[in-house]
């Protein structure tokens, strides 16, 4: 039995949308997010995430998901299903644990800059692992938006 399971996350920033986009689309500042607890892996020539660079619908490459930047935990088969630039993505990508993994991210101006919003769905492989994992991938992206913070205050 395959269960879908979703969470948002929103944040209101002190930036305009190009600075969050690119932001948004360079795999080292997408580290500084996860900073210190993770660190996704990325090909050289493939560390910024545009219409440019990437085919949709097509495996980008295979990101390894390192705890504390060190011991691999998880892999993301990065899968770029659409691509807005300067408002937003959707990533849908199958990763070890998961059968669908789907971040959409939109960055939306407010009056003070602009508003990211990380919405997630995914499906476990294992059956009603996403109980357990639901509650861990919200906090994870709280530390995110909370990171954002930090950074675009």
């Amino acid at each position: 039995m395959k269960i879908e399971y979703s969470f948002c996350v929103c944040s209101d920033l002190f930036a305009d949308r190009d600075t969050l986009w690119q932001h948004s689309t360079d795999l080292a500042l997408v580290n500084r997010e996860f900073f210190p607890l993770l660190k996704m892996t990325y090909p050289e020539n493939a560390s910024e995430l545009t219409p440019n660079t990437v085919t949709l619908g097509k495996r980008v490459f295979r990101s390894w998901i390192l705890l504390f930047g060190i011991f691999p935990v998880e892999y993301d088969d990065i899968v770029l299903a659409e691509v807005n630039p300067g408002h937003g993505f959707c990533e849908k990508s199958s990763m070890l644990a998961q059968n669908l993994w789907q971040h959409q991210r939109t960055i939306t101006d407010t009056p003070t800059g602009s508003r990211v919003t990380d919405e997630i769905t995914f499906i476990p492989r294992i059956p009603y692992t996403g109980y357990l994992q639901k509650p861990l991938f919200t906090l994870l992206f709280k530390y995110r938006h909370w990171r954002l913070k930090k950074i675009f205050s």
